[in-house]
C-alpha cells in the first residue's frame, strides 16, 4: 500500500521520555494514543490532525492524561491514519522522584 514509509519508536537514553518518529510518504489524518498492556487508554499525543509528507517526533513523558506518573512498564503505542491503524509494543521505564 506504501501509505507510511516508516515507523518506529525510540527511548532517549536519559530514560525520561519515550520518543516517537513518525515518516509519512503522503498526506494523512493522523492520532497517535498510549495504552496499558491491559489496553487502558493512557494519554492521547495527537489529536486527529493533517499532516503533510515528511518527518515528525512526539514524546511521551510517562504521564497519564490527568498528569499523573503510571508505574507499569509495559505500553501499546496506537497509530491511526486514515482508515487503517498501526500498534506497536514498547517498554519504557520511568524514574519519579518524590
Amino acid at each position: 500500500m506504501g501509505i507510511i514509509s516508516m515507523v518506529y519508536l525510540q527511548v532517549e537514553n536519559q530514560g525520561e521520555n519515550v520518543e516517537f518518529n513518525l515518516n509519512l510518504s503522503k498526506t494523512h489524518s493522523i492520532s497517535l494514543e498510549i495504552f496499558s498492556i491491559t489496553g487502558r487508554k493512557i494519554k492521547k499525543l495527537v489529536s486527529t490532525i493533517p499532516l503533510v509528507s515528511g518527518q515528525y517526533k512526539y514524546y511521551w513523558n510517562g504521564y497519564d492524561h490527568f498528569g499523573l506518573p503510571i508505574c507499569q512498564n509495559q505500553f501499546f503505542a496506537k497509530l491511526l491514519f486514515d482508515d487503517s491503524s498501526l500498534i506497536k509494543y514498547f517498554e519504557f521505564n520511568q524514574s519519579v522522584s518524590s
